[in-house]
This record gives structure tokens, C-alpha cells and sequence, in this order.
């Protein structure tokens, strides 16, 4: 698999539909920038009640107090929001990349129908998320354990005074450090590709999916890497137009990852996991 070739071929899929994924990622980004403003906005009015009352010196002891109080209760209900926020982010996300799967495929696919995916997909999503978590914390559950063994092994030859076994230790554990550090990235570059795979094959289980995803992975966590790398230019170019070169560049990104996995699975002539073609 050749990264110019991918990229030819996601140029190729959004060639007479740029304007949906642009309208797309514009519209992500309304959604996103509407759910913070209301995730801030009780503390912005309550921040701004305070300011004024001050400014205008119309502030008593007591009132003062009032409004302190407001405030920490809006910070409260801010953070209960956030939370609201984050838990639909995963669907949200999963229903956009589900778009623009169905829409690299097939131009009827409109750019709105992700956001009427978002509570169909919520369960789904989530599991698969959960899943790819478990994948990840497994990794980092055993390099919490070993730290910890390092914290008692390190506090026993203190007291020992025994300098030089405290040194090879310190070593032995740096280099166990930078392994578990390269183990990390390669274990979230394998799930990759959970996403797609849930989102072609609905009767697979999350499990499964995020399995597969590891398994399809082997061989290519290089590629993907050079993928992501071989747009930094247009990156650094986006962001000389103040962002939003971003709105063109990031379908481009995302249809190459669906052009990616599609690759994948026909070097590796898989069966199993099928490509489902929209009508």
C-alpha cells in the first residue's frame, strides 16, 4: 500500500462532494462550539452580573456573597454539563465518521444525517470505545503495577543503603518506562481501526470489532503513521488561514482513513469483516 495512492483514491471519493463534507465538518464544528457556550454559559452570566455589580460599586456584603455563591453553583452545573457534553461525544463522533464512511461511497448520503444518528448509535459507540479502553488500560494496569513494585524495591534499598543496586534499578526501570511507552502507541494505533469495522459489520460484537482492529492492524501501524505525517504540510498551510483550511482539510484526513482500512482488508483478502456498499 503506497500513502500517494491512498490519498489519490479519497480525492478520487470526494471528487463532486466536497461541498457535503465541508458542510459536514462545518456543521461538527457548530455542534461542538454550541455544546461548550452552553457548557460555560451559567458561569459567563453569573462572572458577568459580579463584574457589573462591582463596577458599578451597587454591591453589598450580603450581596456580594450571593452572587459568590451563585457562581460556585454555576461552576457545579457547568461541570454537570461538561460531563452531559463528553458522554455524547462518543456517538457524536462515531455517527461522523459513520457519515462520512457512507458518504466516501455513496453522493445521495446528505451531510446532516449524522446528528440523526447520534442516539441510534449511542450504544454502539460506546462499546466500542469501552472495549478499545480495556485494550489500552491493560497495558497501563501493568505499568502502574511495576511502578509501584519500583516505589517499595527503591524505599527497601534506601534503606539498605545500597547505592549501586538503587542506580541498575533506576536504569532497569527507565528502559522498562520507554518500552511500555512504545507498547502504549502501538496499542492505540491498533485500534484504529475498531470504528470502521463496527460501523461495516453490525452484527459483530464491539469485543470482536476492537479484536479486529488489532488484527488488521499488524503490519500497518507504520503506514498509518506515515499517513498522518504526510499531512503536515497542509496542516501548517491551514493554519495560515486562520483555521479554516481546516474545514477542507479535515474530510480529506478522514476519507483517507476509510480509503486506509478499505486498502487493509484487500491486502489481507479478508472475508470476515465485509465492506457494506450504501444504495
Amino acid at each position: 500500500m503506497k500513502i500517494k495512492e491512498v490519498k489519490r483514491q479519497a480525492r478520487e471519493a470526494m471528487s463532486g462532494k466536497w461541498s457535503k463534507f465541508v458542510g459536514m465538518n462545518l456543521l461538527l464544528i457548530l455542534v461542538s462550539l454550541i455544546a461548550v457556550i452552553i457548557v460555560l454559559l451559567p458561569i459567563i452570566f453569573q462572572a458577568t452580573t459580579l463584574s457589573y455589580s462591582v463596577m458599578s460599586e451597587q454591591l453589598t456584603n450580603a450581596e456580594f456573597n450571593n452572587i459568590s455563591m451563585n457562581i460556585a453553583i454555576s461552576v457545579m452545573g457547568s461541570y454537570l454539563l461538561l460531563i452531559v457534553m463528553y458522554i455524547f461525544i462518543v456517538p457524536l463522533s462515531y455517527s461522523f465518521i459513520e457519515n462520512i464512511v457512507n458518504l466516501k461511497r455513496d453522493s445521495t448520503i446528505k451531510a446532516t444525517t449524522f446528528l440523526k444518528k447520534i442516539f441510534k448509535n449511542f450504544g454502539r459507540s460506546w462499546k466500542v470505545a469501552l472495549w478499545s479502553l480495556v485494550k489500552i488500560l491493560i497495558i497501563y494496569l501493568i505499568f502502574i503495577a511495576i511502578s509501584i513494585a519500583y516505589v517499595v524495591i527503591t524505599a527497601i534499598l534506601s534503606l539498605l543503603k545500597s547505592s549501586i543496586l538503587l542506580v541498575i534499578l533506576s536504569i532497569v526501570f527507565l528502559i522498562i518506562a520507554f518500552i511500555f511507552e512504545i507498547m502504549f502507541i502501538a496499542r492505540i494505533l491498533s485500534l484504529v481501526l475498531a470504528q470502521y469495522i463496527a460501523i461495516d459489520n453490525q452484527d459483530m460484537t464491539a469485543k470482536d470489532c476492537v479484536d479486529k482492529s488489532v488484527s488488521l492492524m499488524k503490519g500497518y501501524r507504520w503506514k498509518y503513521i506515515f499517513l498522518n505525517i504526510s499531512f503536515i504540510g497542509w496542516m501548517i498551510l491551514a493554519l495560515f488561514t486562520l483555521g479554516i483550511g481546516y474545514l477542507f482539510l479535515t474530510p480529506y484526513m478522514n476519507v483517507s482513513y476509510v480509503c486506509f482500512y478499505e486498502n487493509i482488508l484487500k491486502e489481507k483478502n479478508e472475508s470476515n469483516v465485509e465492506v457494506i456498499e450504501t444504495t
